[in-house]
């Protein structure tokens, strides 16, 4: 419920809150979306958790609020860690995969017709892989412009991976729960490797 949402997002927060700025929206958008609650429950019990969870980590995160005026996000932009030179990192080659896996459980959840809570989450993390794919390419420049928080995430390919990973852990075990036995051992040999 709200208490063990709250909870995790200030655990979050107080172990590494680049964590909690690269990932919220991951755990708030599928609950807005799976709930089985009507839609101003779902929004008021998200809002519930969150502002508990902030509550919960006031202790940390009021004295970083009360500093930001110190910090300069314009350095942020400039040196060896400006992150719109990171967006054309060689390692965005090597998350392609999750987008691989995506496609393929996606095609598959197309041709056995799957329909209902599954497919749903099946789009859920098919669009998260690749929404946080094109975020570390150099199609999402303005989004990083845009958005200064972001810059704190150094290093986004790295740090979004992440998210990717947990997207595609999904989609595999979802494709190859729908698999018969023989394909299902290679095709989890294939994600392995």
């Amino acid at each position: 419920g709200i208490a063990c949402y709250a909870i995790c997002l200030a655990l979050v927060a107080y172990t590494h809150l680049l964590t909690l700025i690269a990932f919220a929206a991951l755990p708030a958008l599928y609950a807005l979306f799976f709930s089985k609650d009507t839609w101003a429950k779902r929004i008021g019990s998200l809002a519930a958790a969150h502002a508990l969870g902030f509550m919960l980590t006031a202790a940390y995160l009021l004295p970083m609020w009360l500093n930001l005026p110190f910090v300069r996000p314009d350095e942020f932009l400039a040196g060896p860690y400006n992150i719109l030179r990171q967006l054309t990192h060689p390692d965005t080659a090597f998350c392609v995969y999750y987008l691989v896996i995506a496609a393929l459980v996606a095609g598959l959840a197309w041709r056995k017709g799957d329909a209902g809570p599954l497919r749903q989450r099946c789009i859920y993390f098919s669009g998260t892989a690749i929404a946080f794919w094109l975020m570390t390419t150099p199609l999402s420049y303005a989004a990083w412009q845009h958005f200064l928080m972001l810059h704190v995430l150094q290093f986004p390919v790295a740090r979004l991976n992440c998210v990717m990973l947990i997207a595609a852990t999904w989609l595999a075990v979802y494709g190859i729960e729908r698999l018969h036995a023989r394909r299902a051992i290679f095709v989890a040999a294939l994600v392995i490797f």
